[in-house]
């Protein structure tokens, strides 16, 4: 993490001490929405303290990426987007710091959208403009309450017997966790190359094709969170059905009104960022792409299309349909409360069960837990499955990493080839690491190669 004390050394600051503008930088570094984050004061720092020293030939991303990120002089800013998403962070901090803290500064910083200078606005000057204030746009710096990440292990969820002030608890606690995953997964995920259109660009030209309909589902948190509090594992019939909905562990505590959380219409930012980047990849150029919530899909909608399926089945049960023609399969243990993955027939050295690294007395269980990818052939055999799936938010990162990584998946598309020039049906369990706390990695544990239904 970049220090700001090292940045402030960097010039003597005295000359700047009387500048309200320069005040009220240390007004928000010292605010709630930045103490805690050093990237970011660090980011603010660095180019408001060039702005006001007539610095600007400094503020670009090739210095930004050397000054605050500590990256070498010959960087490529084109390989590492780290500057571009941490300014996205940083306006979106920046609104939230003025719809709160700083509603009554008389000074506004923006930093406007395909740059990286800061403007200093006066608000009597912004009024007589009759300019908008800023909108915060959705992303890793705002935990907002339409918006949820499934927990990275399965939490020690109270059963419906539980009185309703540990409900009331849980959902507390719940909230924190959302909002600090959905941070840390946001920074994350926002790294990513999403036009892909080398090794890969094969692989997507079978799941965008202009002549049929590509459908993202994403996943149900309120259905994850269900899950968590039953012990359980809804299958694909009773969650097609609704009938979960109507068992006790999904009923609001007594006294309260608001809904269950099982009923609620939550999406992880996972599914929100994955949507994205698809639209943005060449072969998804001129196709049908549509975004459907998992709670709405029926089974006919599977019918000859294109599907990408986001989420182990506790999220998005519609991976059951094609369990049959798979071996690895993630599984939910409510028992032992743990997410393991199953593998329906081992071969040499593997285990029958793939256990997380609490439960494993082997120790070859992997603290972020467990990614997988398969891509298999759709109900009609007239179109492709891909399914992306991980036992914790972190595995389902590591997979999405992996399979936006041309050079990761480049073995397994050349071992995937067919004689017709396509791809066959295949699997991938990963082990999901992350490298300095920060970086998604993931090792292949196993693989599966199956002729195209």
């Amino acid at each position: 993490m970049p220090a700001i004390e090292n940045i402030s050394a960097d010039h003597d600051v005295t000359a700047m001490e009387d500048d309200p503008r320069w005040a009220l930088v240390q007004r928000i570094l010292a605010s709630r929405n930045f103490s805690k984050s050093g990237r970011l004061s660090a980011f603010l720092l660095y180019i408001c303290r060039c702005a006001l020293e007539d610095r600007d030939d400094e503020i670009t991303e090739q210095q930004i990426g050397i000054h605050v990120f500590n990256r070498p002089a010959d960087y490529n800013p084109g390989d590492d987007n780290i500057v571009r998403t941490t300014a996205r962070q940083l306006r979106q901090r920046l609104a939230l710091y003025y719809q709160e803290e700083g509603g009554g500064d008389d000074i506004r910083i923006e930093v406007p959208k395909g740059g990286y200078h800061p403007s200093f606005v006066h608000l009597a000057e912004e009024s007589s403009l009759h300019r908008e204030a800023p909108v915060v746009e959705s992303g890793p710096a705002h935990s907002g309450p339409s918006i949820h990440i499934p927990p990275a292990i399965p939490i020690e969820a109270a059963r419906s017997s539980v009185p309703s002030h540990r409900w009331s608890s849980f959902a507390v606690v719940l909230a924190v966790v959302c909002g600090a995953c959905l941070a840390l997964l946001g920074q994350r995920l926002l790294r990513r190359v999403a036009v892909q259109t080398g090794t890969t660009a094969p692989l997507w030209s079978t799941v965008f094709v202009t002549s049929q309909p590509t459908v993202f589902v994403s996943g149900d948190a309120g259905l994850n969170m269900y899950n968590n509090l039953a012990r359980t594992q809804v299958k694909l019939g009773d969650y097609a059905s609704g009938a979960y909905l109507s068992t006790p562990a999904a009923q609001a505590p007594d006294g309260y009104t608001w809904a269950s959380l099982a009923s609620r219409r939550y999406v992880s930012f996972v599914d929100l960022t994955f949507a994205d980047q698809l639209r943005q990849i060449e072969a998804a150029h001129g196709a049908q792409y549509s975004i459907k919530f998992a709670r709405d899909v029926h089974p006919e909608d599977f019918r000859n299309v294109n599907v990408i399926l986001l989420g182990a089945p506790t999220y998005n049960p519609w991976d059951e349909m094609f369990d049959n023609r798979l071996n690895f399969h993630l599984h939910y243990d409510g028992t032992r409360n743990i997410v393991s993955v199953l593998n329906a027939k081992p071969e040499n050295g593997e285990p029958s069960e793939y256990l997380p690294a609490a439960e494993d007395p082997t120790h070859r269980g992997y603290t972020h837990g467990f990614g997988y990818i398969a891509v298999t052939t759709n109900l009609e055999g007239n179109g492709r499955v891909m399914m992306v799936e991980g036992s914790t938010i972190a595995g389902v990162d590591a997979s999405l990493s992996f399979l936006m990584n041309d050079a990761k998946m480049a073995p397994i598309l050349k071992k995937a080839s067919s004689s017709k020039g396509d791809h066959n049906d295949f699997e991938i369990l990963l082990g999901a690491n992350f490298l300095k706390s920060s970086s998604p990695d993931a090792q292949v544990l196993a693989t599966r190669f199956y002729p195209s239904r």
